[in-house]
């Protein structure tokens, strides 16, 4: 078939898809598959209260993944992947996917802005726990931890990150979190970054 293309998402894309099913409709296929690179919370996001996000890093490693797969041009999908990102097509990246090399597949490319030596879970869990009054409910760190875990993304951080953003909130698991981000969300939004 003609213009096929794909997205790999990850992350909250998985979830979240936003305008990006807006502007392409709803996706011929959605495959599992898996990241051929290492993902890690290492991006802190102005969206997100600049809690830290998923983006790819050196190293080697995959994570579960899926492959959303519209019947659209490369240049389509890239813009409307660009859109929903917010960012420049620049930042837009092109990938193969193994069992999928055919398929013409675009991701997001944003790069990390934390330092290695700074993605530690004690800054990840803060750096998330600070995240929740600055934004709308759903978009502070600990839910887009939590949305991570659900649909089964694997860093080599996350389990270190998810012990830490528990110990700080005093919980034991997601629904002890859950609450614990609801005591904390102001009924006001503001943007901060450190």
């Amino acid at each position: 078939m003609p213009n096929r293309t794909a997205v790999l998402a990850f992350g909250s894309l998985i979830w979240e898809p936003g305008i990006l099913f807006h502007r392409l409709g709803t996706p011929a296929e959605c495959l599992p598959c898996e990241t051929p690179f290492q993902i890690e919370f290492a991006r802190r996001s102005s969206s997100r209260g600049c809690a830290p996000t998923l983006v790819k890093v050196d190293g080697v490693g995959r994570s579960p993944a899926r492959l959303l797969v519209f019947d659209r041009s490369l240049s389509e999908v890239e813009a409307a992947l660009a859109a929903r990102e917010g960012c420049a097509e620049k930042w837009i990246g092109e990938c193969e996917v193994l069992g999928h090399e055919s398929l013409p597949t675009c991701y997001t490319a944003l790069e990390a802005n934390i330092p290695s030596e700074g993605r530690i879970p004690t800054n990840l869990a803060r750096w998330a726990i600070e995240s929740i009054p600055l934004t709308l409910e759903g978009r502070d760190g600990v839910s887009y931890l939590r949305g991570c875990r659900a649909v089964g993304c694997v860093t080599a951080l996350i389990d270190a990150y998810e012990h830490e953003v528990f110990r700080e909130l005093g919980v034991s698991d997601w629904e002890g979190a859950e609450a614990e981000v609801k005591k904390r969300r102001p009924t006001s939004k503001r943007l901060k970054c450190d």
